[in-house]
């Protein structure tokens, strides 16, 4: 005869895999038995950054111009360290008061190509109404280094009566620290008052 259940009895409580309540191999069977229904957890991967072209495109676009400028930059240092010495003997020769610029050409540094100017050259004009003579020209060549020949009298022309042209009217040349220099005066007429006066540089190599 089976005994009577008692008021107030418990149900033995449901096995508890926590704590000190752990019961080593029920837990690894429930343990089991949870992998075999549900599989393992397996996080989501986290979304794909989102990508800017643009960025991109901006970043190509300043490494190419850093690349100009850094060309630009080594050209125009090149060119100011080629020419620097030839600058400094044609700033020898200095112009009269009343002369006024009127143009220069400065050719030189490692990437010249001298094709219509030869490289390490270059050329100064400067124009004046007044009358310039021989002593004007001699003054200037003796203080830039040269000898202070002068030919010609800086107003007659060598041409023929009936040739009227450009022509040069007197010029005085040498050699100052390995170039060749000239400085000449051109006039249109023996009666015009108006003179062109010309520096002229060029590496003796040039030759």
């Amino acid at each position: 005869m089976p005994h009577p259940r008692h008021v107030g009895a418990q149900v033995p409580p449901v096995l508890r895999c926590a704590g000190h309540d752990t019961v080593s191999l029920g837990c690894t069977f429930l343990h089991l038995l949870e992998i075999m229904l549900h599989g393992h957890k397996k996080e989501s991967p986290p979304p794909p950054p989102k990508r800017r072209p643009w960025r991109g495109a901006l970043k190509r676009t300043l490494i190419a111009l850093a690349v100009i400028a850094t060309a630009l930059l080594l050209f125009q240092a090149s060119y100011v360290l080629g020419t620097a010495r030839m600058v400094s003997v044609a700033d020898r020769l200095r112009p009269l008061p009343g002369w006024e610029a009127d143009g220069d050409n400065v050719s030189g540094g490692i990437f010249c190509i001298g094709v219509d100017v030869p490289c390490d050259s270059m050329w100064r004009q400067y124009r004046t109404q007044r009358a310039v003579t021989a002593s004007d020209i001699r003054r200037i060549s003796v203080e830039a280094g040269l000898t202070g020949q002068v030919d010609g009298d800086c107003k007659t022309s060598p041409l023929p009566p009936n040739v009227t042209s450009l022509y040069e009217a007197c010029s005085a040349k040498g050699v100052i620290d390995g170039y060749d220099v000239k400085v000449r005066v051109l006039k249109h007429s023996e009666d015009d008052p108006e003179g062109i006066i010309q520096f002229q540089l060029s590496s003796i190599k040039n030759r």
